[in-house]
């Protein structure tokens, strides 16, 4: 068994593959494979990615016709082989060490999940440092952080997950979410970790460009997140948290039409499909505090007009 499984699917990657393949020779891991899903590129990605693999031992390269990015790693984990899985995007890179800095965490506190910093990279060269703060303890409350759009725990990237998450299949992409199918399963795979830890160091680049999963999400952003939102609403369900999360989950269906439309749009457009959605599943017995006052509001068809005054005490530093 490897000590580690890096999984990396590719299509098209183009200029950036080459970054990306560099960061990967470098990691000094041995007892690690690379295991690259080429998702049927037509750019010659897939013709570097052999080369590549003629070069690395610890690389193996699978040829697909394209299905997309949740199929192509959904492959990878099912062939994985190591004792931990770690995710990479073809267009982004790794800094020195982060794999075995990330592993040495995990196996130091024995945690399913470990996570690091990350550092947004534009195509014009600027870069934003993305930082964690204060890291939390309990891996259910990181749900919570996930269903409300986490910079850091939603993403699968710049993280090495416990195989023993995976190993009963149940946690899986979601093929028909294109847009933050990272944060659902994070939602599912959080529930189930026992022990979590965050090294507080810049160790993975994100890079944003035109044919970045980043970029296309700021596109038809409300209707792009649709099938998150019922992904998140499932996962929820199924882990027994929406009730935890309840508010958490209608604040994050409404911010996506907040982010495209404006406030008092995103609240006029609080119709029944997202009502229904909202509401799909939960037992009001189990509600407390203000998810048992948001479920009120919503039942009584106040929930708009609560959102609008929420916004506006809040821009000016009161409570709604």
């Amino acid at each position: 068994m490897y000590d580690l499984s890096v999984v990396i699917p590719c299509y098209n990657a183009g200029r950036y593959l080459e970054a990306c393949l560099k960061s990967l020779q470098g990691q000094e891991l041995t007892n690690t494979e690379f295991i690259f899903v080429d998702d049927g590129s037509t750019d010659g990605s897939d013709a570097l990615l052999d080369e590549f693999a003629e070069s690395d031992r610890r690389a193996r390269v699978l040829h697909l016709e394209n299905g997309g990015v949740s199929r192509a790693r959904n492959i990878a984990i099912d062939m994985a082989r190591g004792r931990y899985l770690a995710f990479v995007d073809a267009d982004d890179a790794l800094e020195p060490g982060a794999l075995s800095r990330l592993l040495a965490l995990a196996d130091a506190q024995q945690a399913d999940i470990a996570s690091a910093d990350h550092v947004v990279v534009m195509d014009g060269g600027a870069r934003r440092e993305v930082r964690l703060g204060a890291p939390d303890a309990d891996p259910v409350e990181v749900v919570g952080r996930i269903v409300s759009m986490h910079p850091i725990y939603n993403n699968l990237w710049n993280k090495v997950y416990s195989r023993a998450l995976f190993e009963d299949g149940a946690c899986r992409l979601e093929p028909d979410i294109r847009i933050g199918e990272d944060a659902v399963l994070n939602a599912r795979l959080y529930a189930r970790a026992r022990r979590i830890a965050h090294l507080p160091e810049v160790l993975y680049a994100y890079r944003v460009h035109a044919q970045s999963a980043m970029a296309e999400a700021a596109k038809d952003y409300c209707a792009r997140h649709q099938p998150m939102l019922r992904g998140l609403s499932r996962a929820l369900l199924d882990t027994g948290l929406k009730e935890r999360f309840f508010r958490a989950f209608v604040m994050s269906a409404m911010w996506a039409r907040e982010k495209e439309f404006g406030v008092r749009a995103a609240a006029a457009a609080f119709g029944p499909q997202v009502r229904a959605l909202a509401l799909e599943g939960v037992d009001p017995a189990r509600l407390r505090g203000e998810n048992r006052r948001a479920y009120a509001l919503i039942r009584l068809h106040l929930f708009p007009a609560w959102y609008v005054a929420h916004h506006f005490f809040k821009k000016r530093g009161g409570r709604a």
